[in-house]
């Protein structure tokens, strides 16, 4: 019996976070050409780290593709695309 792997979320497929909501904010920074860090979260939206990364895991989850910049010892992450275009 084969298992058949889930298809990847298209742009029609995903669910975007609520307006004007700390998720969307999130969605916003990340989708800036610099992207965001931690830290810059966490001040815009008031969580704590932990609920950051779930935060870009979720994102992850929903199809953006979501890249990790190091640089020394900060990490900045970014949204290059969607799953199955080019374009949120």
């Amino acid at each position: 019996m084969s298992k058949t792997q889930p298809k990847a979320p298209q742009v029609n497929d995903l669910d975007p976070p609520r307006a004007h909501s700390k998720a969307e904010r999130v969605l916003q920074m990340l989708e800036r050409e610099a992207g965001a860090n931690i830290a810059q979260v966490m001040e815009a939206t008031g969580w704590r780290e932990h609920s950051v990364r779930a935060a870009i895991t979720g994102l992850k989850k929903r199809g953006y593709q979501v890249v990790r910049r190091r640089d020394g010892e900060t990490s900045t992450w970014a949204i290059v695309s969607v799953t199955g275009a080019d374009a949120r």
